[in-house]
Order: C-alpha cells, then sequence, then structure tokens
C-alpha cells in the first residue's frame, strides 16, 4: 500500500474533513493531501526555518496553504475544530517534561471533534534504545542539508542529538541540541487512555509511510498509534 493511501485508509479521511497537521516541518504531508483533493487543512510548526520551506513550496507548487507557527501543546484553535490531526515525522516526545508530552495529547483531544481520529507517528522507543544511528544526514531540499549527532542519556530514557541545519547560499542557519524520550507502545497507550481516546490501536508495519531514499536514522524504526475521540 503506498503511503498516503495508508494514511488515509487508517483513518478513513475524505477531501471534505478537516485536518490538523501538527509539526508539520517543511509541509511534506500537507502538500501531499492537497494534491489529494484536501482542501480543509492547516499546517503548524514551531521551527520558523521549517515553516519558510514549506511556505517555498507551496508558493513553488502555487498551492494556497495555509501555515501558521505555534506551540504543538496549545495550539491556537477552538475546541472540536477537526475531523483529523495528524502528527507524522517523530514529533513527539521533545519537552523536558514527560508531563508536557501528557498535556499535548490531552489538548489534541480537545481540538478533535467527537470521534475525530488522531495519527501520531513516532519512532519505536524500545527498539531505538539499542539500534539508534549515531549520525545521519538529509536534504531538505536541493541547497538545505541537515547533519544529526546522537547519544543515548545516561538514564537510557531520552536520546540527545545534535542537529546542524547548513544552506549551501547562506551558510550555517541553526546548529541546536534537543533531547527526545523513547517512549514504547504501552508508555503512548497509558497517556491516551487517561484522555479522551478510544479505539486505541499500534501500527507496526509503519515503514511503508515513508518514501524517502535518504538515511531515516531515528524514523528507521517507528510505530504508528492511532486512537480516535470518545
Amino acid at each position: 500500500m503506498r503511503p498516503f493511501a495508508y494514511l488515509l485508509d487508517l483513518l478513513n479521511l475524505r477531501p471534505a474533513h478537516a485536518v490538523l497537521d501538527l509539526c508539520c516541518g517543511q509541509g511534506r504531508h500537507y502538500i501531499e493531501l492537497f494534491k489529494r483533493g484536501f482542501k480543509r487543512i492547516i499546517g503548524l510548526d514551531y521551527s520558523e526555518c521549517l515553516l519558510e520551506l514549506a511556505r517555498k513550496r507551496a508558493e513553488e507548487k502555487g498551492m494556497p496553504l495555509y501555515f501558521i507557527r505555534g506551540d504543538a501543546r496549545n495550539p491556537p484553535f477552538e475546541p472540536c475544530s477537526f475531523d483529523a490531526i495528524i502528527c507524522i515525522g517523530n514529533s513527539f516526545g521533545y519537552f523536558s517534561d514527560d508531563r508536557e508530552d501528557f498535556l499535548m495529547i490531552g489538548r489534541i483531544a480537545d481540538l478533535l471533534k467527537k470521534r475525530g481520529k488522531l495519527f501520531l507517528d513516532l519512532n519505536d522507543g524500545e527498539v531505538l534504545r539499542n539500534s539508534f544511528e549515531a549520525r545521519s544526514s538529509e536534504w531538505l531540499d536541493e541547497k538545505t542539508l541537515v547533519n544529526r549527532e546522537r547519544a543515548l542519556a545516561r538514564s537510557g530514557k531520552r536520546l540527545i542529538s545534535r542537529e546542524i541545519i547548513y544552506s549551501l547560499e547562506d551558510g550555517l542557519i541553526a546548529d541546536q541540541i534537543y533531547a527526545e524520550t523513547l517512549y514504547s507502545d504501552s508508555d503512548i497507550r497509558g497517556m491516551l487512555e487517561k484522555t479522551e481516546y478510544t479505539d486505541i490501536h499500534v501500527h507496526r508495519e509503519a515503514s511503508v509511510i515513508s518514501t524517502r531514499n535518504e538515511d531515516l536514522g531515528m524514523l528507521a524504526h517507528r510505530m504508528i498509534i492511532t486512537a480516535s475521540k470518545n
């Protein structure tokens, strides 16, 4: 099954549905959904650098896409605004306090309509803890390269990463360090069960969601979790 056919099938998504692409990055998934007829989409991310790339991509393709900068823990939308919220590309688990991740899960539930769907794509923490890539590289576009270095924290619970973004035109764009909590599927399921979610499923055939040829780094071992708002 092709990547977005897989996404649409799992969520039973239709073009009339309102979708939030949470932590949308440079807009790959938003653009793909728009191509498939989805017009009620919003992309939100905290990184202005990635949002600029997203807007540039959309402009080059002549697509009137709507990207905004915001915090995933408190997106600026009214409750019950979306039929589905997707968070793709391992964008979960980066807050320093696990309670912040729980807050984010709860806020997503607030934004979903009744029976709305969550699609959470993240690394399989149990597997990654013992098999992460210490170094990887990825081209964001023809002129923007990201190099990443990783090491396991002494506690074994978090993976520390250094990310260097370099542009062939503008030189160094960013050099930043962040840490990600390595959650197991039972950890995520526990968070969801404590909020307004039901019909929770873990899909480990998640590798089909990616068609990139680059080193997938932390996404080499991933899982997709779907759930519905009660």
